[in-house]
């Protein structure tokens, strides 16, 4: 429960079907823990390395599973040329 990237490649790649379907009920969760420690520690991450860290890998479904998620919205601004998402920093 405390490292989201541990907790993502194990329910991608786990070997139990019943484990996943468990974890599922999860995932919202975690993504919303993971969003949460990137936004304290850092001003602007990379999309890819985002979606290592809430379990997705397209760009889009990234963007649109942050906004789902964290209300009102962490970004700040989109750098499509660099891949780069910039994050507010005023959050409670």
């Amino acid at each position: 429960m405390h490292n989201t990237l541990a907790y993502f490649r194990l329910y991608h790649h786990n070997p139990y079907l019943t484990f996943k379907i468990l974890m599922k009920n999860h995932n919202d969760f975690m993504c919303k823990k993971a969003l949460q420690i990137m936004r304290k520690s850092y001003l602007s991450s990379p999309i890819a390395w985002i979606g290592q860290w809430i379990g997705e890998h397209d760009g889009n479904t990234i963007i649109k599973k942050m906004d789902r998620l964290i209300q009102p919205t962490c970004i700040k601004t989109i750098d499509y040329d660099r891949q780069t998402i910039h994050f507010i920093k005023n959050f409670k």
